[in-house]
C-alpha cells in the first residue's frame, strides 16, 4: 500500500521540487533542467503503468506510451542543449513530441469505458475525426502558400501537426467537462490537457517573437499536465463508466465543415484539391452515416423507454408509469380511483387465460371510452386497475361511476357471454398524500359491502 502512495505521488512531489528549484533559481541549472525536469515524465510513466485496475486496460498503456514518447523528446532535447547533441535536426527531435499526441487522444475515448474491444461507433468516429482533420491540416498548408506539398519539409509539417493537435486537444476538454460531467476525474484531466495546451500556444508564441529557450517557465505547463493526465487515472468516479463515443453536436458541426469544404473547392480550384476533396467527402459520407446511427439509437431508446411504461396485454399504461404520475400529480385537482374486477379469476378458471387476457383488453377499451382524454388510466397488475382523473369532486365521483356502469352490460367473447363486475375505491386529492394506500383501502370496503364505489 506504501508502495503505491509513493508510485502516486512521486510526479507531483518531484514537479513541485522542480517548481521551487526554478524559484530560488531562476537562471536554468543543468542538473534541474536535464535530470530533474526528465524524472517527472518517467514518474508519471510508471504511476500509469501501475493505475488502478478500474481502468480500461487499453487506456492505461496508450497513455503510457504517450507519455513515455514525449519524455524521450524532452530528453533529447535536453541533452542536445547541455550536452553533446545526439540528432542535429530539429524536426526529427519533434517527432517523439508529436506521437504523445494521437497516443493521447486516442486514450481519451477509452478512458471511462471499461469495454476491452472497441464498438463500431469507435471505428467509425475515428475515421471521420482522421478524414475531416486532414481536410483542414491540408487547407493550413494550401493558406501558406504552398502548393506543391513535396516543397513542404519535415519541420513544416511538424510546426502545423502541433496547431492541429493542440486543435483538437480544445475539442476534448469541451468535450470533457461539458459532455461527461464535472467528476473529479473528468476535472483533473481536463486540467491537465488545458495546461498541456496553454504551455504548447505559449511555446508557439514565444518561439514567434523571441525564440524559446529549454529552461524557460512554459517548461512547467508541459509536465505539470502530464502530470495530472497521469494523476487522473488514479481518481474513481461512481459514474465513471460510461460508454465514449463523439458526440451528435461534434458530427453536425463537422458535417456543416465537409459541406464548406466542398463548397469552396467547387468556387475554387487549386493545385491540391483533390487532397481537400477526398477526405472532406469521405466525412460527409461518414457523418450522414453517423448521425443515421445516432438517429436509430434514439429512436430505439424511446421505443424502449415507452414500452418500459405500457402494459404488452391492454397496452395501457403500467404500475411503473402510474406511480411517477402520482408522484407528479402534487396539489392538481382531482382524483385516484383503484378498480379491481369482481368475478375475474372464476371466468380465468372456466374458459382459460387465452379468453381472461382478450377480457382484460376489452374491458381496458371500455374504461379508455368511459373516460375523458386527459385520464391517466394504467393496468396495476392482474384484474386490477388505476386511474386519475383530473377535476373537481363531482366530475371525478362522475367518472367513477362512469366507469362502473361500462361494465353493465355483458361481453362477447368465442360466441360466449361474459359478465364481470368492478369495485373501485375512490380517493379526492385533498393533499393528505398516500393516494395508491387510501385508495386501496377503500376498494376492498367496496369490494366487501357490494356498494361499487367507496370514496376515502
Amino acid at each position: 500500500m506504501r508502495s503505491y502512495l509513493v508510485i502516486r505521488w512521486a510526479a507531483p512531489a518531484l514537479l513541485l521540487l522542480y517548481c521551487g528549484l526554478r524559484t530560488a533559481f531562476p537562471e536554468a541549472l543543468v542538473i534541474n533542467e536535464l535530470i530533474l525536469y526528465n524524472l517527472i515524465p518517467l514518474a508519471a510513466f510508471v504511476a500509469t503503468i501501475a493505475a488502478p485496475t478500474f481502468n480500461n486496460l487499453r487506456a492505461i498503456i496508450t497513455i503510457s506510451l504517450a507519455i513515455a514518447a514525449w519524455w524521450i523528446g524532452s530528453l533529447l532535447s535536453s541533452y542536445n542543449q547541455y550536452l553533446e547533441p545526439i540528432i542535429t535536426e530539429e524536426q526529427y527531435q519533434s517527432f517523439g513530441y508529436l506521437f504523445f499526441y494521437p497516443l493521447v487522444l486516442f486514450a481519451l475515448n477509452r478512458i471511462n469505458s471499461n469495454r476491452r474491444k472497441l464498438s463500431g461507433s469507435e471505428l467509425l468516429d475515428s475515421l471521420f475525426l482522421l478524414f475531416i482533420f486532414f481536410s483542414s491540416f491540408v487547407i493550413l498548408i494550401a493558406n501558406k502558400g504552398e502548393a506543391n506539398l513535396a516543397q513542404f519539409s519535415p519541420q513544416n509539417y511538424t510546426d502545423i501537426l502541433y496547431l492541429f493537435f493542440d486543435a483538437t486537444f480544445v475539442i476534448w476538454v469541451f468535450r470533457i467537462v461539458i459532455i461527461d460531467g464535472f467528476t473529479t476525474r473528468n476535472v483533473v484531466l481536463a486540467s491537465g490537457l488545458s495546461l498541456f495546451l496553454s504551455a504548447d500556444l505559449a511555446f508557439i508564441w514565444t518561439s514567434t517573437l523571441n525564440g524559446y529557450a529549454i529552461g524557460e517557465i512554459i517548461d512547467c505547463g508541459w509536465v505539470t499536465g502530464i502530470t495530472l493526465i497521469s494523476f487522473a487515472l488514479w481518481c474513481e468516479d461512481s459514474d465513471a463508466q460510461r460508454e465514449n463515443t463523439l458526440h451528435s453536436f461534434t458530427l453536425i458541426a463537422s458535417l456543416l465543415i465537409s459541406v464548406a469544404l466542398l463548397t469552396l473547392l467547387a468556387l475554387r480550384s487549386r493545385e491540391i484539391s483533390t487532397l481537400i476533396a477526398v477526405p472532406a467527402f469521405l466525412a460527409l459520407i461518414l457523418a450522414i452515416v453517423r448521425i443515421t446511427a445516432i438517429l436509430q439509437k434514439s429512436h430505439r431508446l424511446n421505443d424502449e423507454s415507452y414500452l418500459a411504461h405500457i402494459d404488452e396485454l391492454t397496452g395501457l399504461a403500467n404500475r411503473r408509469k402510474m406511480i411517477a404520475e402520482l408522484s407528479a400529480f402534487g396539489q392538481n385537482e382531482g382524483a385516484f380511483l383503484l378498480l379491481d374486477l369482481d368475478g375475474f379469476k372464476p371466468i380465468n378458471d372456466q374458459y382459460g387465460h387465452g379468453t381472461g387476457d382478450q377480457l382484460l383488453q376489452e374491458i381496458a377499451e371500455r374504461f379508455t371510452r368511459a373516460l375523458p382524454a386527459t385520464a391517466v388510466i394504467a393496468r396495476l397488475g392482474g384484474d386490477e386497475f388505476g386511474v386519475i382523473v383530473k377535476g373537481n369532486y363531482e366530475e371525478t365521483l362522475e367518472g367513477a361511476y362512469a366507469l362502473r356502469a361500462s361494465l353493465s352490460y355483458p361481453f362477447t367473447i368465442s360466441g360466449e357471454k361474459i359478465s364481470v363486475g368492478v369495485s373501485i375505491g375512490y380517493v379526492h386529492n385533498d393533499g393528505r398524500g398516500d393516494l395508491l394506500k387510501r385508495a386501496d383501502i377503500a376498494m376492498y370496503q367496496a369490494k366487501n359491502s357490494d356498494e361499487g364505489v367507496v370514496q376515502s
